[in-house]
């Protein structure tokens, strides 16, 4: 039995690894759509402006298809159309081009049973079509009680909520219609900065002959699935969008950043990693063989430099720090969790931190993903950025969760060692230590937060109070948190006891 662990120990860290690879490789084609019918590598580069930003035509086709069905695209066992199970870009396109075709198979996703309920739709129907909610009387009479809400400040219902975001997909659908919601090219005016104009306007613009020419031919290329007359239409009308806006249109390698991370997803691979780390962390807990630990941590540095490049995409692509948006602070607290557990982990060596740091890397990188948080990349809001100091004092407060999170993951351990394993004191000594040092790290970065706000608010208004009333629960929560940390000794059960009540004051 021993030489069976033996050989387990050498082997398992390759094996997974090996398999983390091919599983990692293999990802996006057995959860991917249906084969493109086109070759759509330059023509996602088409720019297209929105929120502020520009983006590429393929982050635009992605964030429509999340908009209007909730996923970029649908497996064929769970839907009626096959629409839906089509690439992102395919589905755009034939919306551009084939609206008709639209407004009557049923793509739009209902979801909520209330909304149903208003609409008098089925409670078992989970799908309606454009036309649909467009003739539905009820859903018109109910958008109407919302801007009758909005008008008198009252405020709105969950169920008006998801009514006004039904009101937007149907927006949506007729902007591309109709070529509305798409500007696809800055013009330069005199004295000011360049206006984008959208599909529908080009052909009221002076010298846009080329340009309608090459999208013509993208069309009939497209609806004659004849390939060679789709990519010359492409390159034409590329050429003459990049022509026509100059230094106003974004260029192909900053577009691309955004290509490469929308079809890479580095935070959903960065998860694979981490979950196979947190196994071998645990494997190697119980095995004397390095081998596992070795592997643990190659598994958790690849998920570690997984995050950082996610990350440094955004950052790329956005020109600002991650946190815009409940997303991006998800993702950057994560990230944030593997980077203590691993300097910790470098200078204790005692597997717990690494444990613990992967397996919370693997909730939060998890819960970003299937959460529904909008990973949209969209410009800071104006509060953010006009303030340098706010939005200092944003990402450390955000930083400080991090270090919170780990000694969390560590305090759970350390209460099933108490408790399931009473009999192993020096390993229960050791984690409460543990969750006192990420404790420190936390309270330390906490302040430090909670005083650049001060900064913020100085330099605002002119005095530290001028924020207002600070938020009781993140008070609350550095209370716990400090207290701990200037307590003499306590019993074993103490520490995480005082961490988990701590984190659930500030969560409340």
């Amino acid at each position: 039995m021993n030489r069976m662990l033996s050989m387990i120990s050498k082997r398992l860290p390759f094996l997974i690894g090996f398999c983390a690879l091919a599983v990692s490789i293999g990802l996006p084609a057995q959860a991917g759509p249906a084969p493109a019918p086109f070759d759509y590598t330059l023509l996602q580069q088409l720019s297209i402006h929105e929120d502020a930003r520009s983006k590429p035509l393929d982050t635009f086709a992605r964030e429509t298809m999340r908009l209007i069905t909730s996923r970029e695209y649908w497996p064929e066992s769970k839907v009626k159309s096959n629409f839906l199970a089509r690439d992102p870009m395919t589905n755009l396109l034939s919306m551009l081009f084939e609206p008709d075709q639209w407004k009557d198979i049923p793509v739009i996703h209902l979801g909520s049973a209330d909304v149903k309920k208003t609409l008098g739709i089925d409670p078992m129907q989970e799908w309606a079509s454009y036309n649909d909610l467009k003739n539905n009387s009820a859903f018109r009479d109910a958008f109407k009680e919302i801007m009758r809400k909005q008008q008198v400040d009252e405020k709105l219902s969950d169920t008006d909520h998801k009514l006004g975001d039904l009101h937007g997909v149907l927006n949506r659908m007729d902007g591309i219609f109709y070529g509305t919601d798409l500007k696809i090219v800055p013009i330069k005016q005199e004295g000011s900065e360049a206006v984008w104009v959208s599909l529908d306007e080009i052909s009221r613009l002076e010298n846009s002959d080329a340009i309608r020419t090459g999208f013509q031919n993208l069309m009939n290329g497209f609806l004659t699935s004849d390939r060679e007359l789709f990519n010359s239409g492409t390159m034409a009308l590329i050429t003459n969008l990049r022509e026509r806006g100059g230094v106003d249109y974004p260029t192909a390698k900053v577009l691309g950043y955004e290509i490469a991370y929308n079809e890479f997803k580095p935070f959903r691979k960065a998860w694979l990693f981490l979950l196979l780390g947190t196994i071998l962390f645990a494997v190697s807990m119980g095995l004397s063989n390095p081998m596992a630990y070795y592997g643990a941590w190659a598994m958790t540095l690849i998920g570690f430099l997984l995050s950082s490049y996610g990350l440094g995409l955004r950052v790329l692509i956005a020109g600002r720090p991650p946190v815009s948006n409940m997303y991006e602070s998800v993702v950057y607290m994560g990230w944030g969790v593997l980077l203590f557990a691993g300097i910790f982990e470098l200078v204790y060596r005692q597997k717990i931190f690494g444990l613990c740091g992967a397996a919370m890397g693997v909730i939060v990188l998890t819960l970003a993903d299937m959460l529904p948080f909008d990973p949209s990349i969209s410009p800071l809001v104006p509060v953010l950025r006009s303030n340098y100091w706010l939005l200092i004092h944003v990402m450390t407060i955000v930083i400080s969760y991090s270090a919170f999170a780990l000694a969390m993951g560590i305090a759970h351990l350390a209460l099933s060692f108490y408790l399931f394993s009473p009999h192993k004191k020096d390993l229960i000594r050791i984690s409460n230590n543990f969750v006192y040092r990420a404790i420190q790290v936390g309270v330390l970065l906490l302040t430090a937060g909670t005083i650049l706000g001060g900064v913020w608010a100085n330099e605002s208004w002119g005095a530290f109070s001028g924020a207002g009333t600070p938020r009781k629960p993140g008070l609350s929560f550095q209370f716990w948190a400090t207290l701990h940390c200037c307590m003499p000794a306590s019993p074993d059960w103490w520490d995480p006891l005082v961490s988990l009540s701590g984190q659930s004051s500030g969560s409340s």
